[in-house]
């Protein structure tokens, strides 16, 4: 249930995250298409039409559009990094836990094994004097592989699980540095947003005094 909760929660969010990108996409082209023709529109226009303040405003609104849909991806993005930092940390700790596990059943399982084996080549002995005894015997040796392949598997996860906590501390490491780094893209983002609208008002304050100049706006 854990598990399947937590892969429904990772289909939702980049479900979530391919929204907002294509929302990002689609006012980054329109914004595009409306800043790339600008200058072309308002040469076309006398400096009083309405259609030039018009067009800036238009420009502008799009602007806004285009920088909130890339702050709320990039948040997004950011905020499930750190959710993935949180994943990471605690795949790791399971893992820690789980290897501190293994050591003692690592332990016992070889101290079994050894027990086997002593009365194994005791039973031998006893064997070699009275036929009967082969029976208990074969039984025995099957008790001693089963327990020296739990060993052998032990083992193994072991190994395997010492070799994965090191690249579980460098992927979250990764993430707590992508994280960062998306972080400080918002604050750019917030920072260009800024500019832009400084920009656009700037541009439409240029547009009012050219037709006041001109005498025509007055």
């Amino acid at each position: 249930m854990l598990l399947f909760v937590s892969c429904y929660g990772l289909v939702c969010a980049q479900s979530t995250l391919s929204d907002l990108e294509q929302t990002a996409s689609k006012a980054q082209a329109q914004w595009y298409g409306l800043a790339s023709v600008l200058d072309t529109r308002l040469t076309r226009l006398l400096p009083c039409d309405a259609a030039a303040a018009a067009a800036i405003e238009e420009a502008h609104q799009a602007s806004t559009a285009r920088l909130v849909a890339l702050i709320a991806y990039t948040k997004a993005v950011a905020d499930q990094t750190a959710k993935d930092v949180v994943m990471a940390r605690q795949i790791q700790r399971s893992e820690a836990e789980y290897l501190a596990t293994l050591g003692p059943e690592r332990a016992d399982t070889e101290q079994e094994r050894a027990g086997i084996e002593s009365q194994l080549n005791n039973l031998t002995d006893s064997v070699r004097r009275k036929v009967s005894l082969t029976i208990a015997s074969d039984e025995l040796r099957a008790l001693e592989a089963s327990v020296r392949e739990r060993a052998t598997l032990i083992a193994s996860h072991a190994t395997a699980t010492e070799g994965s906590l090191p690249r579980y501390e460098s992927l979250a490491l990764a993430l707590v540095q992508r994280e960062a780094a998306l972080r400080k893209q918002v604050t750019a983002l917030e920072d260009e947003r800024a500019k832009w609208n400084g920009y656009y008002t700037a541009r439409l304050a240029r547009a009012r005094v050219e037709c006041l100049g001109t005498g025509t706006g007055r």
